[in-house]
């Protein structure tokens, strides 16, 4: 007796070259504009170049596809020789360095309310690097895809640039803790899932502190020194500290990490302008120089 049916599941995005993190709204209002972003990891041993993600507006339940766009690449598509996009889902990546990532951008409104979900698969372009997405706003309980990072709407309030270099390390260190045994992770030392966890609860916390009024400069700076590892509080659990050998060489070592501190450094100056501590050194100087009580 012959038979037939259909398999569901939760597609984990990772292959021997990349891995990916989406980061989403948990729940969403109908009518509600919201971002899910797609933070590419490359694990290889080289660089990748003409790397393309593909939304398909077919693939897309219960929300309308707005926009699509790289969020930190500074390269141009027309320089580097790589195809056009060929949908308006579709974004190409030039060139995503060894252990770096890029993070894409999908902009959607949502046409009902439930509980966000996305997906990812790899292309089945042998010839290319690529990945298609799959995406829908659901009234079940469907479980979360554990290559999915969920931060609540206060992010939106951390200055955009130390937002999206913020995400492209939390997704470096997101696909370290949940690769697979012996899998190419980048770096020396493995980071804990609890870790990745807390570091998404400190910067969900500094955007929450600048949408209740502490000042952008302030409320970045407390997050940077906590990614660096100052905080002595310990991990949720009571396991440790607030340093991570392997975080912090994401954050001192990876490209990703070089560029937080400059993207850091924006904030600072932009706060900073016209006043006597003008620039970074100055700032890091009347930081550390003594108050008097």
């Amino acid at each position: 007796m012959p038979l037939s049916g259909k398999a569901t599941g939760t597609v984990l995005v990772r292959n021997p070259n990349f891995a990916l993190t989406f980061n989403h709204p948990d729940v969403v209002r109908a009518g509600e504009t919201y971002a899910l972003y797609a933070i590419i990891h490359n694990t290889g041993g080289a660089d990748a170049n003409c790397v393309t993600m593909t939304l398909d507006p077919a693939d897309i339940s219960g929300a309308t596809l707005v926009g699509a766009k790289t969020v930190d690449s500074q390269q141009s598509i027309v320089d580097s020789g790589c195809p056009a996009p060929t949908g308006s889902g579709s974004v190409v990546v030039p060139t995503i360095k060894e252990n770096d990532a890029q993070t894409v951008e999908y902009d959607l409104i949502a046409r009902k309310n439930g509980q966000v979900t996305a997906t990812g698969f790899t292309s089945s372009d042998p010839l290319n690097a690529g990945f298609v997405l799959r995406t829908g706003i659901g009234d079940h309980n469907i479980p979360l895809s554990p290559e999915s990072l969920v931060l609540a709407p206060y992010v939106n309030d951390l200055p955009p640039d130390f937002f999206a270099t913020a995400m492209r390390v939390l997704g470096l260190a997101h696909s370290v803790a949940t690769a697979p045994a012996g899998a190419p992770i980048g770096i020396s030392d493995r980071i804990g899932r609890v870790l990745v966890d807390q570091r998404a609860q400190q910067l969900t916390e500094a955007g929450l502190r600048i949408r209740i009024g502490d000042t952008p400069v302030t409320s970045v700076g407390d997050v940077m020194l906590d990614w660096l590892g100052n905080s002595p509080h310990p991990l949720p659990g009571g396991e440790g500290t607030g340093f991570d050998p392997g975080f912090d060489e994401v954050m001192r070592e990876t490209d990703a990490g070089h560029d937080l501190e400059t993207a850091w450094a924006g904030v600072i100056e932009g706060a900073q302008a016209g006043t006597p501590a003008a620039t970074v050194i100055d700032y890091q100087q009347q930081f550390a120089a003594p108050r008097s009580r």
